[in-house]
């Protein structure tokens, strides 16, 4: 038995036992909004719920967690997660599994004085520089007092330049998310038709998860389309438009050495617009014990007209073996 689970045990073992009748039995857990979890510190853990989007969804945040810079390595700060209308600040007293850092797999927190207590587990990650891609993780917040409450997040660990502010908008260079995409009717015909181009794509069949628009500068953007469904994971294509001269095309996917062509979509992508890396999930089967990573950077063409997307590290693990590791320790074929 690890340290780490030993330390939950003795802490439900010695908290106050429910009484009959004491009040409401659910906890009124709330989510919080990005303005919430900021700190003085630009470094920190932050994980949303998985089907709401920060970028669009005002409450989207379920914990948070400041990372301090100390002089000798970074530290944990406080938990944070919203409880009614009140804020609750908790103390990191346990971790297990894997360390990136200050973060780690598995991770207990406890209100002092209280029952209060929360664990942050991470179940799909991978390293991304010197932060950390949350692809699925589950905060469980217990009381004794109340039903335990659980919720399946996503996020990241990641330091933010403290000259770009959260919710810095760029008007002439960087990346931006302008919006998100909620209907075929809100995508241009000419760029939807270069989609719609690709065999691969099924834009009659049913969309569960839609895309997004990116503006990469004040004449260049890049439209993010929903392209197939599978059983249990979605695919996206790239579509790059020049506003100025009304001319779009797919964005290709290299892959590594004298493998297959080019590829058009990625399955479950995540762009992050502070880095510009576009990462992708490709599961072999539902259990997740098999698969493809794959990681590409939006640069600029020599000339800086234009962009597109290089690959800087591609795994996979094709055995489907009931072995389960991080995605980011999937053997690497590529790497830049």
């Amino acid at each position: 038995m690890t340290i780490f689970r030993l330390v939950l045990i003795v802490l439900f073992a010695t908290s106050t036992p429910v009484m009959a009748g004491e009040g409401s039995y659910k906890l009124n857990i709330r989510l919080m909004t990005e303005a919430d979890t900021r700190s003085a510190s630009q470094c920190g853990l932050r994980l949303w719920q998985r089907n709401r989007d920060p970028a669009t969804d005002k409450y989207a945040y379920a914990f948070a967690m400041p990372v301090i810079a100390d002089a000798d390595a970074n530290r944990a700060g406080s938990g944070l997660v919203q409880i009614g209308e009140r804020i609750e600040t908790v103390n990191r007293i346990a971790t297990g599994g894997k360390a990136y850092g200050p973060i780690h797999q598995h991770q207990l927190f406890r209100k002092p004085g209280t029952d209060l207590t929360i664990v942050v587990d991470l179940l799909e990650y991978a390293a991304e520089g010197d932060g950390l891609e949350i692809f699925d993780g589950r905060v469980t917040i217990y009381d004794v007092k109340r039903l335990p409450f659980a919720v399946r997040v996503a996020g990241g660990y990641y330091c933010r330049a403290a000259a770009e502010p959260a919710g810095a908008d760029a008007t002439g260079s960087g990346l931006v998310r302008v919006r998100d995409i909620k209907a075929w009717k809100e995508v241009p015909a000419a760029v939807l038709n270069e989609a719609r181009g690709l065999n691969d794509c099924d834009h009659d069949g049913l969309v569960t998860v839609w895309g997004a628009l990116y503006r990469v500068t004040d004449t260049r953007q890049i439209w993010e389309i929903p392209c197939f469904l599978g059983a249990y994971q979605g695919s996206m294509v790239y579509v790059y438009e020049q506003t100025d001269q009304a001319a779009v095309w797919l964005m290709p996917f290299k892959t590594p050495n004298a493998r297959a062509d080019d590829q058009s979509w990625l399955m479950e992508p995540r762009f992050n617009v502070e880095t510009g890396i576009l990462t992708s999930l490709e599961l072999g089967r539902a259990a997740a014990d098999c698969g493809k990573y794959q990681r590409h950077r939006l640069v600029a063409q020599e000339d800086g007209d234009n962009h597109f997307f290089e690959l800087i590290e591609f795994r996979e693990k094709p055995e489907c073996d009931e072995v389960f590791i991080p995605v980011e320790e999937f053997p690497l074929i590529y790497s830049k």
